[in-house]
């Protein structure tokens, strides 16, 4: 919950920064003004994110429990939005989603087994589309502004991996790691809905999935389905 609670404050930090508002030579505030013609807030923007964030909630059951605070998500993609009026924009991100899930080493563990280990990961790589409706609460000059995006996501899980890695047993002997690919146990596609309070550049971003992480033969219970993160936005 550190995390979290660091995400949080990093956030609202950065909301609460002085807000000076601009003029032009008639005394006007140029953040009322007309759609501009550069800048993240013209009628049509494309630009590049970072997203960081991590699993919370509660797993199905003690023998999916993961360790919270190692178990995260990271994300790279390009955003278009488009301005439909002052107040008004819809959008969709394309981006490379990676989740890591870390299973907590105890006796009630059985994902995907119960084999104990040093270091243990599950993790998908994806390829993933968002699309959304932003409603601006103010609208900044050559800003993003203040929004609010609420919309709805998909994704392909084009390569799933399961990491072990044990320390050396004996004197001399070599650390043992285990990677095995394209895991059968694991859904090959994700959707979910998801909610991002943005200032500018920086948002926080709440997604909950509505698929099941694992495939209805695998009989294991679910890991978290709910995730919270920051956005960073590479615009000006």
């Amino acid at each position: 919950m550190r995390f979290i609670t660091l995400i949080t404050f990093i956030f609202f930090s950065t909301l609460l920064m002085s807000q000076e508002e601009k003029v032009d030579e008639y005394n006007r505030n140029l953040d009322d003004l007309t759609i501009p013609k550069r800048g993240p807030n013209k009628s049509k923007y494309t630009h590049a994110f970072l997203a960081y964030g991590f699993l919370v909630g509660p797993s199905e059951g003690d023998s999916s429990s993961i360790k919270y605070g190692n178990s995260s998500t990271f994300s790279v993609g390009f955003r278009n939005k488009y301005r439909l009026t002052k107040f008004y924009e819809v959008g969709f991100d394309f981006s490379y989603l990676r989740t890591r899930f870390l299973p907590i080493q105890d006796s009630a563990k059985n994902v995907p087994n119960r084999a104990l280990h040093d270091k243990e990961m599950i993790a998908t790589n994806a390829l993933e589309l968002f699309v959304f409706n932003r409603f601006k609460f103010k609208n900044k000059e050559h800003s993003a502004g203040i929004f609010l995006d609420l919309g709805a996501y998909g994704n392909w899980n084009y390569r799933t991996v399961h990491y072990t890695k044990n320390e050396r047993g004996i004197s001399g002997a070599k650390e043992r790691v285990i990677k095995n690919y394209n895991l059968d146990y694991l859904n090959n596609y994700a959707y979910g809905v998801a909610a991002r309070m943005g200032f500018n550049r920086f948002a926080l971003d709440i997604r909950y999935k509505l698929s099941n992480v694992f495939s209805t033969n695998s009989k294991y219970g679910e890991f978290p389905n709910l995730s919270i993160g920051l956005q960073l936005g590479l615009h000006q």
